[in-house]
């Protein structure tokens, strides 16, 4: 199942996450078959019902989740970010001067743990949640009128800006950052294990930091396409 990505100009599914789906199934030999995952309130539910194989968005690995679903090793930290107008983003380079934004409105969706973390960053904010990416997609095309910023993870974020460049992404210093990790339905322990491994040689070998650098910070010129190989191209031995 996948999450929140976005469709380039030939109308593919692309992103950090999908892109891990692609070179997950590959590395098993397995069709890959994506598919939507519902709201957030309702994803945890639709996992354990066996609705996919491994929701391949980005969990917090926190206790309150890890007792619902089975999560993989943390493979990587999620940055806070900001999703907000391209104006607004000199206002709001540091955790102070939104603690110091008179009025603040402070959009969001997700789990539980993202309105624990504003709560606790931002006391004084007035919190706006919504339903689910959907939601945040009809407020952008809307102007988001009604909210200041969007409280969102790095990748998500810069998800949003790429379909809609008037928007910026910004990560107010200090940066502040949790671990995640992928979902699978309880009681998977031979996928989980699967998973894991695989996580891990993707770490060793530099896959997620490389996708991490092209999806989330642009770094476009550290993807390039690998050279011909007998072994990849013929055989298909590696990725």
């Amino acid at each position: 199942a996948y999450p929140w990505s976005y469709f380039n100009s030939n109308g593919d599914l692309v992103g950090f996450d999908i892109e891990m789906a692609h070179l997950l199934a590959r590395r098993l030999g397995l069709e890959l078959e994506l598919l939507p995952l519902p709201s957030a309130a309702e994803t945890i539910p639709f996992i354990n019902k066996g609705y996919c194989d491994i929701a391949m968005t980005q969990f917090p690995v926190i206790p309150s989740v890890a007792i619902r679903v089975d999560l993989t090793d943390s493979f990587k930290r999620s940055t806070v970010a900001l999703l907000l107008h391209d104006y607004l983003r000199e206002e709001f380079a540091t955790w102070n001067e939104l603690r110091d934004f008179p009025g603040l409105r402070v959009g969001m969706y997700g789990f539980d743990f993202t309105q624990w973390f504003a709560r606790r960053e931002l006391p004084d904010a007035t919190l706006v949640p919504m339903r689910d990416a959907a939601e945040l997609g009809e407020r952008i095309d809307a102007g988001l009128s009604e909210l200041d910023v969007v409280l969102n993870g790095a990748e998500e974020a810069a998800a949003w800006t790429i379909l809609h460049p008037y928007y910026s992404v910004v990560v107010p210093r200090p940066v502040k950052s949790f671990p995640v990790g992928y979902a699978l339905p309880r009681g998977s322990p031979v996928l989980l294990k699967v998973a894991n491994a695989w996580l891990a040689l993707a770490q060793q070998d530099g896959t997620i930091d490389r996708l991490h650098a092209y999806w989330v910070e642009g770094k476009i010129s550290s993807v390039k396409p690998p050279r011909w190989s007998v072994i990849r191209d013929v055989l298909g031995w590696i990725d």
